[in-house]
């Protein structure tokens, strides 16, 4: 139980990291997993860049030629990092679970709080649940 308790904090810190990043236009340009933490915060930030205006392809790491960690790729990345994770996990938490929660759990917890950090940006707080799809799927008000 706290190893399953230990692994969804850290889904939920990695998902709202890269969230982050994404609502503010930052491009980290090493995601590898030995640059991803437990703490929900990556250690080595290397070559990393802000957007000046949006464009999903960035790459802020020239070494990048293939585009593997461009902004549009980020939220991707981590689930994947999140994956070798749970890999290394398996002899303390059956693999199985591990991915099933990844897999049930890391978009809606990503998406949810990029929604609302985004809505935030707008002026715009959510009334209703903030791990729904899209913004349609939000009651606003005005704050």
């Amino acid at each position: 139980m706290q190893y399953q308790r230990f692994f969804e904090e850290i889904v939920e810190k990695t998902a709202r990291m890269v969230a982050l990043w994404q609502s503010v236009g930052y491009v980290h340009g090493v995601m590898n997993t030995d640059n991803m933490s437990v703490l929900g915060i990556t250690i080595d930030y290397g070559p990393f860049g802000f957007m000046e205006y949006f464009d999903p392809r960035m790459v802020s790491n020239h070494s990048d030629k293939e585009g593997r960690y461009a902004y549009e790729n980020q939220p991707s990345v981590g689930k994947f990092d999140l994956m070798r994770f749970a890999e290394a996990l398996d002899p303390f938490l059956p693999l199985e679970w591990s991915s099933n929660y990844l897999n049930s759990r890391y978009d809606e917890i990503y998406s949810g709080f990029y929604l609302t950090l985004m809505a935030r940006k707008l002026g715009l707080i959510t009334k209703s649940n903030p791990n729904k799809e899209s913004l349609d799927d939000h009651e606003f008000k005005l704050i």
